[in-house]
């Protein structure tokens, strides 16, 4: 499996999810699925700062694709973390 085809398995997973959650409260079994073995990471990233990330735009349902040192952009003041 070709590095962006990764990616949009990830993305339509966690949509798919998204849609299905509908905001309901966080369970244990909303974590339990399948994940093909080859898509399982054996190796950190060469790069640390490279990884990926996907968010979630709450308030408008927008799913977001970055690198996780753009994680900074999504804290607004009195967030913890």
């Amino acid at each position: 499996m070709t590095l962006p085809s990764y990616y949009d398995f990830l993305y339509r997973w966690f949509a798919q999810e998204m849609r299905v959650a509908k905001w309901s409260p966080m369970l244990l079994e909303n974590f339990d699925y399948t994940l093909p073995e080859e898509l399982i990471a054996q190796h950190p990233a060469a790069k640390r700062d490279a990884s990926r990330l996907l968010r979630l735009e709450r308030q408008t349902g927008e799913i977001l694709s970055g690198h996780f040192p753009d994680i900074i952009d999504s804290f607004v003041a009195g967030d913890l973390l």
